[in-house]
């Protein structure tokens, strides 16, 4: 695999990232893309055999993100069981946010805004049922970087 706007190369260990069924391999790996954040780079393969014979993929460009979204302030307002969120946000690549309540009978993630308006900013308001809970809230980019807070409340 080449990679890169000055041209790096991996080279797969076909013992360790890759798998073989039948005549086919599936590969994957990781590399570290951090030198090109924020820019436009692109990646190509070159399968070679045994005897010398090699053929190249086409070049496929991609942006570079991968830099963890920015939570600038979070604030909660309650009013009985209904609290506006209020996140200010700063992420190029803006994909969702998101929140899981550990208290939840069945806790898993649920959508808070999958929009920011202009100035980066994200408010909901939610209705919660009575007693304690834990929100686990997540920003995420489209790159899938991500940054989490914490919040906990009683409604009473």
């Amino acid at each position: 695999m080449h990679y890169g706007n000055s041209t790096r190369d991996h080279v797969f260990d076909l013992n360790n990232e890759c798998s073989h069924v039948g005549d086919k391999y599936t590969c994957s790996t990781d590399v570290n893309l951090s030198d090109f954040n924020g820019q436009k780079t692109n990646y190509w393969f070159e399968l070679s055999d045994i005897a010398g014979n090699a053929v190249m993929s086409k070049p496929i460009n991609i942006d570079v993100d991968t830099t963890k979204p920015v939570i600038n302030s979070f604030t909660n307002l309650t009013n009985g069981r209904r609290i506006t969120l209020r996140l200010n946000v700063t992420e190029t690549n803006f994909d969702k946010i998101t929140y899981t309540d550990s208290n939840d009978k069945i806790p898993r993630p649920k959508v808070l805004c999958s929009r920011l308006s202009k100035d980066g900013i994200c408010e909901v308001k939610k209705t919660f049922s009575l007693g304690p809970h834990n929100l686990n809230i997540k920003v995420l980019d489209e790159a899938g970087n991500f940054a989490e807070i914490n919040e906990t409340f009683v409604i009473v």
